[in-house]
């Protein structure tokens, strides 16, 4: 996907951080935020969260040089993407028991903050950004392959074993960059008339491009209103596919 800015995918928690960091994260979101953790996913909660971020980030870090000259590398990286919150896409899936890679993504995630052990379950050590490598302008490496994988427990097997390595992260696979050199390229104007929002690559993806009216000017989809709006209309339509 590189139609825009390449996309990328963040959780909860990773949002939570780097939001806090940026000074831009209120009571109103950890609230929410805290609901969601409990498994509480509702259309009030979703029309608080939030909003895409559009991140550049221009650095370096030491990877393996697996090399009897050069045992260390210093590499350069530089990287330039939308990051879409996995949120709404997890919980329509899981709504609809069909759970899939981004739900799969979506607890890799959350799980590397709060259910691992490799790091003492430090939320300052999870995984921040899962993203797409056409994201990725320089340093490009460690790219992990999805694609042919069918089920929700094979993607997050192969996940945790290119992810961890041992009882640390692999240095392979896993880009450990300072958050300094993470940075906003600008502020996400709004694409629903509620709050929550999707990003500008997901909207090439998901029911945001689906036609509003077919070839005959027979409506098929409004998307023209809030979250409690958007999820109505995708139940009329699931339902007129079924009665098909």
């Amino acid at each position: 996907m590189n139609v825009a800015d390449a996309q990328a995918y963040c959780s909860p928690t990773s949002y939570r951080k780097k939001m806090g960091i940026f000074g831009k994260w209120n009571a109103e979101q950890e609230r929410v935020y805290q609901e969601i953790r409990k498994g509480n996913v509702s259309p009030e909660n979703l029309s608080v969260l939030w909003q895409p971020l559009k991140p550049f980030v221009y650095s370096q870090t030491e990877k393996p040089g697996y090399s009897s000259v050069f045992d260390k590398l210093k590499v350069g990286y530089q990287f330039k993407n939308s990051e879409y919150l996995l949120i709404i896409a997890d919980a329509l899936l899981r709504a609809g028991n069909k759970p899939n890679k981004l739900s799969s993504i979506f607890d890799i995630m959350e799980e590397s903050v709060h259910d691992n052990p490799r790091t003492g379950n430090d939320q300052s050590k999870g995984i921040d950004t899962i993203q797409f490598h056409s994201a990725v302008k320089a340093g490009l490496s460690g790219v992990i392959d999805i694609n042919k994988l069918d089920s929700v427990e094979s993607v997050k097997a192969e996940l945790r074993s290119k992810i961890y390595d041992g009882n640390d992260y692999s240095k392979d696979y896993v880009h450990t960059l300072p958050m300094e050199d993470f940075s906003l390229q600008q502020e996400v104007p709004g694409h629903f008339k509620g709050q929550q929002q999707a990003g500008s690559q997901n909207r090439i993806l998901i029911v945001a491009d689906f036609p509003e009216v077919d070839e005959n000017g027979n409506a098929i989809l409004d998307l023209s209103g809030d979250v409690n709006t958007i999820v109505s209309s995708l139940d009329d339509l699931i339902q007129k596919e079924k009665e098909l």
